[in-house]
Formats: structure tokens, C-alpha cells, sequence
């Protein structure tokens, strides 16, 4: 191992324990980071009232961990020891520190010590290491908070060696990240470069007492602090979905909290964090798992160790903002058991605020759009007998991430963390009759570019951020009748030559549970071309063709649905195993995943192919019915319209109907139907425009739609509408 000083920033400067400093910001007498001496009293009280279940699982845990001595060796571990032992040692840290700050007990600090110790003996990583690895952060992290919490109680020379690694780690991972050369930094909405700013952000903060660079290089964080706020929505969207958010989440309240404390500023006073709750609420699903969107996990917990944790985070938004639905789902999270919650037990305790009164999600509205990432939510409620929809497209990185890229922020490195699995511009999930039936791909399963949205000839999207995407119009009802949104996607395929639109819609009719897609692709030439539509379900559910011509899907416990597709051009269908890549089932099978996560992304795509020989068009209109009984159907398809009809035998039927997408010219009569229908929901039609539709009775209970006569109809930005 390289001396310390040899790996110590340019121009070292001598070691200056903080109560040898003149500066009126510095109180040698007691830690500052995450609690203080004036806080001490009540933090007592707590921890034998109201937050007892929090700071006795914490020294259960710390009690477990007495005998146990940490590894001889730490930076030349495999995965995932490496990074199991270095997140374990930070909240360790952290844990000890808090119980020997409310009890006193020597105990803790003396757990602290070995540990410290230990960190300290094996010293700072070599400087390829500090490039390449995001996790050095959680060894910044439990040395800055060790010297925080325990720096006038262990041996002074310890405390010596702790600050000479933890500004030879800080210095230079400030040093890559301000040059770029680290693996980690710039790629701005990716949690492995928000744990080393955050967590380098920590560092520069705790050595403010004893190095006099630690303010310049707490400027350059702010910086880089600067860049990851600007691209993050009003709106409350997150990039990596539910789970990831965790491990990201984390560190940047450690930091902010940091501020609030030793600068006194509003540090959490940011858009994004106010909103995140509701954005978070949106991807609950009936069965109490969460919308696994891109990066994330049915469970919503991320794999490894602190990404595992998430209540302690919502229990600081909800004191910060006083908000009650961050109260209700950190309440909620704080009862589900998980074997990593000893990084959730310390800092629950200090930041949960009972005086928060909790708000059930169940007041929102039922459908919501978060723009600064296109996606769109539509639910049913938040009951067990719910109905989830959910849709996105965008550029990469989203719009406020392109419009930074025009001042000149490197959004080729935001990309990067998409791996090869996000390509999700007009990708949709939904959640119906208790199972999700087409879900997401998640976390290291296969690639997706055939993700719940259309291939052309094999090629799927592109993640380069010139490539496109749009979110042109969402419905979110002001009823419980349906919501819709309506995107553009032929920008994600800028290697299929010809495509000129791939306009998708998705109308949830949230009254009848029912969910239906129109598919719209043009090409500028006649060239024989293969179009495939995917979609994803779970391996375990059984698929057949029902003598209706749909498809009938069914779960071993008994859930169904039945799924149609309406079209004049002919496909054919397959079922194709996307099963875990053996290669990432392997590696994660190291981490403590719950096994339902992985299962859940073992999963079988139904293909529909449609051979084009000369056409320069296709439309589909797809029908997800939830419901495994009989069924009442109808359609009709040809180029005057696309149109489909449902109920249940002996009730009144719905219509769906698709216009063509030039403007209609003459009356086109729509199928017969054996009842005046309920209702008629349009998709496709002209966005915010009229359309024209008349309803004919024919002869004793039939009845025909009759598109371009009758009464002129208002279209909504989606180009739907109900009648």
C-alpha cells in the first residue's frame, strides 16, 4: 500500500485539529453533520417514547456487530464483499456514533474505533481505484462522519490518520470529477455518479475544520451539485425509476443536510425534492409492489445494501416539506421488513418527525404527466381491485437534460447509464385484475430494444442524444371515465431508414378496466420491411387463442385477461423467451435481491410480426380486456377506419373507434352492433381538432357509427375522445 502523503491532493498542508483553529463557524465541543450537542436532551427522550422501535433496532444491530471484527483487507475485494463491507462500515459509523452521542456508552465509541482503525491501517485506494469506483464514496463518507462524531473522543493520532485518508480520498475524487476523468462523473442522472459527488461533498464539509482546500473544493461539488439539479423536473420525476432512487436519494440528503447545518441555508429548498413524493406514489401498484421502470425493481429496493433502504429518505421529505404523503409511504416502507434496515434504523431515528400527519395517496388524481421526463400515470385508485397504466417517451435524457446540452453540458455522458436496456420511448406497462400483465423489462435482463414498443426489421431504438422521442399530448380526465396520452417515436429509430412517424396512443378506460393501444407507422417508401410489436408478460403466465381470435392470458393463480388486435394487414404471432441474462442472474444472485425481482424479469415476449410488401402504412388498434370469462366482440379494419366493440354477454356494448389519419373525406360507416352502445371512445382522431360521428339505428336493437355525419365531437391533445 502507497504511503499516505504520497497520495495526498497537491500542496498538502499540514494536519490542524479543529480545536487548535480561530474560526467562529467551528465548535470543537461537539459534531455537527447530522446532530448537535443542543439536540441531545430530546433525542434522549426519543429514544425511549417515540422513536424507541428505530433506536433499539439500531443497537441490536450494533450489539450484533461487537464481536465481529471488520476484514483485514478492503480494497482489493471482489464483488459484492467490496461493496457489502465498505456500505456496512459507513452506516456502522454512523449508527455508533448516533447511540454513543444519545447514551454515552463507550461501547459504541469503542465499535467505532476498531472499525476506524481498521479503515485507516489499510489506507486510502490507489488512484485508479478512486477513477473507477463510485462506492470509494461510502469510505469518504465513514471517515468524514466518524471525524464528525467522534472526533474529541478517540486518540488524537487516529483522528489524525482518519483526516490525512479522507482528504487524500476526497481531494482526488473532487480532482476526477472536475476533470471528467473518473468513470462516474458527469453522467448526471445516474446514481452511481450522485453517491461520489454527494458523498465527496460530505468529505468537503467534514475537513472544513482542518483543511483549508476543503472550501475550494466544496466550490467544485457545488458545481457539480449545480448540473445534476438543473436537469432534475419540477415535477419530481427521477430518470432510473423507483428503486434506484434509493441509493441516489441518500447521499444527497446527507450533503444537503450537511449545509442546512453548517452553512444555515435552505438547502432542501429545491422543486424536484418537493415533488418527489407524488412521482413516487404514482408507481404503487394494488399488490403493494411498485412500476419497475427502467433501471428499478418490482420491490422498489435496489440491490446491494443501502440501496435497499428508502424509509429514512421519505421521513426527511416529509419533515422538510411537511408533507403527508412522504409521511404515509416512509410509514409504510418503515413496516416492511428487509434485512438491510440496519442503514435505515439510525437515520429514521433522527429524521422522523411525528408531527407529520400522514395523507394516503388516495386523494390523487387519477392520472397524472410528469413531462420533464414523458411519463404519464393512469390508475383506477389505489385499492386492491385497481387498474395501472403506465407510458413514457422523451429524448434522452430528458427535455431539461437536451436544453442544457445547449449551453454546452455533455449529455453523452448522461446517456451512458442507460445500459442497453432503456430504450423505452412509447413503452407502456399495465396492471390489471391483480397481476401486471405487461410489464416493464427492469434491471439486467436482456436487451430491450423490444421493449413493450415496435422493431422495424430487427433494429430497435438508439440512446444517442440526437435520437428522438415526444410526448405530444396527454388526457388525464376529469372524471373516472378514461385518461390517454399520445406520443411520436420514429425519432428513436434513427437507423431504420424511411420511418418517417410511429405515432402510439393509450387510452385507459378506468371505469371498465380496460386498456387500449393504437399503433400508427409510416414510411416514405415501398420497401419490404418486417414491423414487430412485443410485448411482455411473465414467464409463468400461460398464453392460448381463444375462438374469439384473442389472445387469453392467464396467471397459475388465476388471474386473466384477454388481449386483441384489430387491424386489415395480417400478423403472426410467437411466443419468445426473454429469460435473465445468466450472466447478470449470476452476479446478482450474490446480493440479497429479493427472488420475487428476479423472477419478475424473467419474462416471455409475445411477437406480432406484419410482413409489408409494398405498403408504406400500418395501424393497429390492441385491446386488454381483464377478464378471463366470455366476452362479446366485434371489428372491423380497413382503410376508412379502425374500429372494436366489447361487452359482456347480454350487456351494453363500448366502442372503440380509429379514424384514419387523413382527414375524412366521406361518411365511413363503422360495424353493427347488437345494442345502441354505452359508449365510444375515439383514438387517433385530429389533437385538439373535432371530429364528426353519428350514431344510426338500424333495425330492433341494432345500431351502426357512422364517422364524418352527426354531431361534431371535441378531440383532446391526446386525439381522443368519449361519446
Amino acid at each position: 500500500m502507497p504511503a499516505i502523503q504520497s497520495m495526498l491532493p497537491d500542496a498538502p498542508v499540514d494536519f490542524v485539529p479543529d480545536w487548535e483553529m480561530d474560526s467562529p463557524m467551528v465548535d470543537p465541543a461537539a459534531p455537527r453533520l447530522i446532530l448537535s450537542a443542543d439536540e441531545l436532551d430530546e433525542l434522549r427522550v426519543r429514544s425511549a417514547s417515540s422513536h424507541a422501535r428505530f433506536f433499539r433496532a439500531m443497537v441490536d444491530d450494533l450489539n450484533g456487530r461487537l464481536p465481529v471484527d471488520p476484514p483485514d483487507t478492503l480494497w482489493d475485494l471482489e464483488e459484492p464483499a467490496y461493496s457489502d463491507i465498505l456500505e456496512i462500515c459507513f452506516s456502522l459509523v454512523v449508527n455508533c456514533g448516533i447511540a454513543y452521542q444519545v447514551t454515552g456508552d463507550g461501547r459504541w465509541s469503542g465499535l467505532a474505533e476498531r472499525w476506524m482503525a481498521r479503515w485507516i491501517e489499510v489506507g486510502a485506494p490507489g488512484d485508479e481505484q478512486v477513477r473507477a469506483s463510485y462506492l470509494v464514496a461510502f469510505h469518504v463518507m465513514a471517515l468524514a462522519y466518524g471525524v464528525d462524531l467522534f472526533g474529541r473522543v478517540l486518540p488524537e493520532p487516529l483522528v489524525q490518520r482518519a483526516v490525512e485518508v479522507l482528504r487524500s480520498e476526497t481531494g482526488r475524487m473532487v480532482r476526477y470529477m472536475d476533470s471528467g476523468e473518473a468513470g462516474w462523473s458527469r453522467r448526471y442522472h445516474y446514481h452511481d455518479c450522485w453517491v461520489p459527488v454527494f458523498g465527496a461533498g460530505v468529505g468537503c464539509l467534514a475537513l472544513l475544520p482542518y483543511a483549508p482546500e476543503a472550501g475550494a473544493w466544496l466550490s467544485t461539488v457545488e458545481g457539480e451539485v449545480d448540473c445534476i439539479v438543473s436537469i432534475q423536473g419540477g415535477d419530481g420525476a427521477w430518470n432510473e425509476g423507483v428503486a434506484p432512487l434509493n441509493y441516489a436519494l441518500g447521499p444527497m440528503l446527507f450533503y444537503l443536510e450537511g449545509r442546512k447545518r453548517v452553512f444555515g441555508e435552505r438547502a432542501f429548498d429545491i422543486p424536484w425534492l418537493k415533488a418527489l413524493s407524488r412521482w413516487r406514489a404514482y408507481h404503487l401498484l394494488p399488490d403493494g409492489s411498485y412500476v419497475y421502470l427502467d433501471d428499478s425493481t418490482p420491490s422498489g429496493r435496489y440491490h446491494g445494501e443501502t440501496g435497499g433502504v428508502v424509509a429514512f429518505q421519505l421521513y426527511k421529505l416529509a419533515s422538510e416539506f411537511n408533507d403527508g404523503l412522504a409521511q404515509w409511504q416512509a410509514e409504510r416502507e418503515s413496516a416492511r421488513s428487509f434485512p438491510k434496515d440496519y442503514h435505515d434504523c439510525g437515520w429514521s431515528f433522527l429524521w422522523c418527525d411525528p408531527g407529520v400527519r400522514a395523507e394516503p395517496p388516495n386523494g390523487l388524481p387519477a392520472a397524472a404527466a410528469f413531462p420533464s421526463l414523458g411519463q404519464f400515470f393512469s390508475r383506477t385508485g389505489f385499492d386492491k381491485s385497481a387498474s395501472v397504466l403506465s407510458f413514457e417517451c422523451t429524448v434522452p435524457g430528458g427535455a431539461l437534460a437536451q436544453a442544457r446540452r445547449e449551453t454546452g453540458l455533455p449529455l453523452q455522458t448522461i446517456t451512458q447509464n442507460k445500459h442497453a436496456h432503456y430504450e423505452d420511448r412509447a413503452s407502456f406497462t399495465f396492471f390489471a385484475n391483480g397481476h401486471y400483465f405487461f410489464r416493464p423489462s427492469g434491471y439486467f435482463r436482456f436487451d430491450a430494444a423490444m421493449k413493450n414498443t415496435l422493431t422495424f426489421d430487427g433494429v430497435g431504438q438508439s440512446v444517442e442524444p440526437d435520437s428522438g422521442g415526444e410526448m405530444e399530448g396527454v388526457y388525464c380526465g376529469g372524471n373516472n371515465v378514461y385518461s390517454a396520452a399520445r406520443c411520436q417515436a420514429a425519432g428513436a429509430y434513427p437507423d431504420v431508414p424511411g420511418l418517417t412517424s410511429f405515432e402510439r396512443t393509450v387510452l385507459h378506460a378506468r371505469d371498465c378496466h380496460a386498456a387500449f393501444v393504437l399503433d400508427r407507422v409510416r414510411f416514405s417508401d415501398r420497401e419490404p420491411r418486417r414491423v414487430e410489436a412485443h410485448f411482455h408478460v411473465g414467464h409463468e403466465v400461460e398464453t392460448r387463442i381463444g375462438p374469439d381470435g384473442s389472445l387469453l392470458l392467464r396467471t397459475p393463480s388465476g388471474q386473466a385477461c384477454r388481449f386483441y388486435q384489430a387491424s386489415s394487414q395480417a400478423a403472426t404471432f410467437e411466443r419468445v423467451p426473454q429469460p435473465v441474462d445468466p450472466y447478470w442472474r449470476d452476479y446478482l444472485s450474490g446480493y440479497d435481491i429479493p427472488p420475487e425481482d428476479l423472477e419478475a424479469m424473467d419474462q416471455v415476449d409475445l411477437r406480432f410480426r406484419f410482413a409489408m410488401a409494398g405498403e408504406t402504412s400500418v395501424d393497429v388498434l390492441w385491446a386488454i380486456l381483464p377478464h378471463g370469462g366470455d366476452c362479446d366482440v366485434g371489428q372491423q379494419a380497413d382503410d376508412s377506419m379502425i374500429s372494436f366493440w366489447y361487452g359482456v354477454p347480454g350487456g351494453t356494448p363500448q366502442l372503440v373507434l380509429a379514424p384514419p389519419a387523413e382527414e375524412v373525406v366521406r361518411p365511413a360507416r363503422g360495424p353493427v352492433l347488437p345494442q345502441r352502445p354505452e359508449r365510444i371512445f375515439v383514438l387517433g382522431g385530429p389533437p385538439g381538432g373535432r371530429i364528426r360521428l353519428a350514431l344510426e339505428h338500424l333495425d330492433g336493437d341494432r345500431w351502426g357509427a357512422v364517422l364524418g355525419e352527426g354531431q361534431d365531437y371535441e378531440v383532446t391533445a391526446a386525439g381522443t375522445a368519449c361519446l
